[in-house]
């Protein structure tokens, strides 16, 4: 009976212990789950030098961006001297619009255009929208529960800046946090916007604020595919 007795008590203690263990394993999980959860200060340290500096720093990133902005005039200097804010655009999301554009005129034994050859009023109308001349901070865009409404560059086109907080293990807006960006379409239906996320917010720089666009993001959301094809069948006319 005794040796039956001493089983049972290691038994038991070896259940504590397990127990113990999986307490502290779930606790540590759900410790890393919401420590960061909260944590949208920005972790790039300011950039000592021009948001247009900022671009040509980041080599691989923002080529295809920078393209773009040398055909447009004027904007190399806006970007290098006042202060914006831009939501800057990876090489992947041209990569995405002109690959889909080509794939058209491939179709159509059309030759592969490039950055370098499209029409640049189109191309200025389009980067316009991604840059905007005032600081738009995200505690500004947090505090507006539909998101921001703001005008862009040069031709004051209306688009919307949200926050928003992802869940995370079943906690209702606990996780990572992220910007959406909207074209608004000239519609103040939502369900005519087309949406694009900022996956790096706050990026400082001295003379403005850059955020940084996801790489499934298509450059000039959903206009670029019929913009371009369109006024090249008509020069090929």
């Amino acid at each position: 009976m005794k040796i039956q007795g001493k089983n049972i008590i290691n038994m038991t203690n070896k259940y504590v212990v397990n127990l113990i263990w999986i307490l502290v394993a779930f606790l540590f999980f759900y410790s890393c789950e919401t420590d960061d959860s909260y944590d949208y200060s920005n972790e790039i340290q300011p950039y000592e030098g021009s948001t247009l500096d900022y671009l040509e720093a980041n080599e691989g990133v923002y080529d295809s961006l920078l393209v773009v902005i040398n055909r447009v005039p004027g904007l190399r200097e806006t970007l290098h001297q006042d202060n914006i804010t831009l939501f800057a655009v990876p090489n992947e999301s041209f990569e995405n619009v002109l690959n889909e554009l080509n794939k058209f005129r491939g179709d159509s034994l059309a030759e592969p255009v490039y950055l370098e050859n499209l029409n640049r009023a189109d191309l200025d109308t389009l980067i316009s929208r991604y840059v905007f001349e005032e600081l738009i901070e995200v505690e500004r865009i947090k505090v507006n529960r539909a998101g921001l409404e703001v005008n862009s560059y040069k031709y004051e086109y209306p688009m919307n800046i949200a926050h928003e907080y992802l869940d995370a293990s079943g906690h209702v807006e606990n996780g990572s946090q992220r910007l959406i960006f909207s074209d608004l379409n000239n519609s103040v239906l939502t369900s005519n916007w087309t949406r694009s996320y900022a996956e790096s917010m706050n990026i400082e720089t001295n003379n403005g604020l850059v955020y940084k666009l996801s790489s499934g993001h298509n450059f000039g959301f959903e206009e670029f595919v019929f913009r371009f094809n369109k006024i090249i069948n008509e020069e090929d006319e």
